[in-house]
């Protein structure tokens, strides 16, 4: 019976999310060339942000996670991009627009003012004859991009509507010039690093001839996915005006849809743990100690079904540290990875649900924070600042986690919530390395991250509180997504 109402719920879901265009986009018949001209040219800046509703990703910046460029005849280094961000494409202007639906054909030039390209760099090999390497932030500035955009597309059938899908996409395009950036080549010789650069920017139509197709292809599978992403929630007839449709009706199927659709959900929604969790009785502490023990490597990767986040790493988007009395910093971090609890043992556990009351000790062997930090003002008496990537390892950690939690009834069956969640930790020993520091001035990052090293415990009790609040959250998140999922009854054997 569960099997059945969730194949009757997901077609409801199919049909349900039949949405249409926003409000603010124009429609065209896909025969007017020129009013599907003005459409899209109208569309890229309202496509900046992405559109939430429908899933649609941003296009100011496009964001790509890694970007290989493997060497070439004049450039002959392997370049290893991540964290890169492309923004200028929404301010793209079209012309020569053909528009053939029943050949699967979209082809259009487009102009662009500057396109920028921004992240991260790892580079070693030869430019021209010259040795580089280096590793740091980079921009690579494309002006006045002129280019063509040919696109392969077909229709396909889902629940009585016709959509839309592309499946190649290809980008050709020729700037005026190419400005090129990479900072701390030679680990910060600023000399040897200008030199690079200027040669760069002398032979910058040589240089961008070699690697334009890894760049441009990196922007052509984005766009090609946000094309995508919209299409496949917005069947051709709420897009072209030669695909008509009764507003009026749909909107009564829609809502009559989502009033059954949720019904079904609600009978659904209770799952039950994956097989492999161990399962003991509540007041069994021996057990639940050994349970979750055995359950921490499985949630390494999240339970997708479930929509459990993964514990390793736990990812946090930013947070920032308070300047404190030894390190006088204002800190702020961003695309931090925290790794490591997967492998967490515990030593000791108490529960009481009827207090609403969970203590967890347990041992950390080794656990890192990553990601990019920025930061300004005084360590001990020295004057600091930078930013760039960063590393912080924790070895052999001794932990406490404290849970207040609740139950609540839905639907007939009690679940819990985690409603605060606080971790007390101590290391034996904390390694701290920050690249970049005084943009990529090696000495004196060298003689910082020293002094960082030697006087680790002063400074790890000094910015500890915040950096364990942001993992704090994460875990509270990460247990009432499994809470929310999964009644009492399922978790616990009484």
């Amino acid at each position: 019976m569960r099997v059945k109402l969730v194949v009757l719920a997901i077609v409801f879901l199919q049909v349900l999310y039949a949405e249409e265009l926003p409000s603010g986009f124009k429609r065209c018949s896909s025969k007017d060339t020129v009013c599907l001209k003005e459409a899209i040219e109208d569309a890229l800046p309202k496509l900046a942000d992405g559109i939430k509703e429908l899933g649609v990703p941003p296009l100011e910046p496009i964001r790509v996670s890694k970007l290989t460029v493997g060497a070439g005849n004049i450039v002959k280094l392997v370049q290893n991009y991540e964290k890169i961000d492309i923004t200028g494409l929404s301010q793209s202007k079209l012309s020569d627009l053909s528009f053939d639906l029943d050949k699967g054909k979209i082809a259009f030039s487009l102009k662009c003012p500057k396109v920028d390209f921004n992240g991260f760099y790892v580079v070693r090999g030869k430019i021209l004859i010259l040795d580089v390497f280096g590793k740091g932030k980079c921009n690579i500035r494309l002006d006045n991009l002129t280019g063509k955009v040919n696109m392969d597309v077909q229709k396909k059938e889902k629940n009585g509507m016709t959509y839309l899908k592309v499946t190649k996409f290809t980008l050709d395009a020729e700037p005026s010039n190419v400005h090129f950036q990479f900072d701390n080549l030679f680990d910060g010789n600023k000399q040897l690093g200008d030199n690079i650069n200027n040669v760069l920017n002398d032979n910058w139509k040589e240089i961008y001839d070699e690697l334009k197709y890894d760049y441009l292809n990196a922007i052509a599978r984005y766009t090609m996915r946000l094309s995508n992403k919209l299409f496949e929630k917005i069947p051709m007839k709420f897009i072209f005006l030669d695909f008509p449709y009764d507003k009026f009706v749909h909107k009564m199927v829609w809502v009559k849809l989502c009033i059954l659709t949720l019904s079904v959900l609600q009978v659904v929604s209770p799952d039950q743990l994956p097989p492999d969790f161990k399962r003991c009785s509540s007041k069994d502490t021996a057990c639940l100690k050994e349970a979750i023990n055995d359950s921490l490597p499985k949630l390494a990767n999240g339970i997708k079904e479930l929509g459990v986040p993964a514990l390793d790493p736990i990812r946090v988007t930013n947070f920032s540290v308070k300047a404190g009395r030894a390190v006088q910093l204002t800190q702020n971090y961003e695309n931090v990875e925290f790794s490591g609890l997967s492998d967490t043992k515990l030593s000791d556990f108490s529960m009481d649900l009827d207090k609403g009351k969970i203590s967890i000790e347990s041992y950390w062997p080794l656990t890192e924070f990553k990601g990019l930090y920025n930061l300004r003002g005084r360590l001990l008496l020295l004057e600091v600042y930078g930013k760039g990537p960063f590393s912080v390892k924790y070895e052999k950690i001794q932990g406490r986690i404290n849970m207040d939690v609740e139950k609540y009834t839905k639907n007939g069956d009690t679940y819990l919530k985690v409603t605060k969640l606080t971790i007390d930790a101590e290391p034996q020993r904390v390694y701290f390395k920050f690249d970049n520091l005084f943009d990529g001035n090696k000495l004196l990052g060298d003689n910082i991250n020293r002094v960082l090293n030697d006087n680790w415990k002063e400074i790890y009790d000094d910015v500890i509180n915040d950096y364990l609040k942001a993992v704090s959250r994460y875990l509270m998140r990460l247990a009432n997504k499994l809470f929310q999922k999964v009644p009492l009854k399922d978790i616990f054997l009484d």
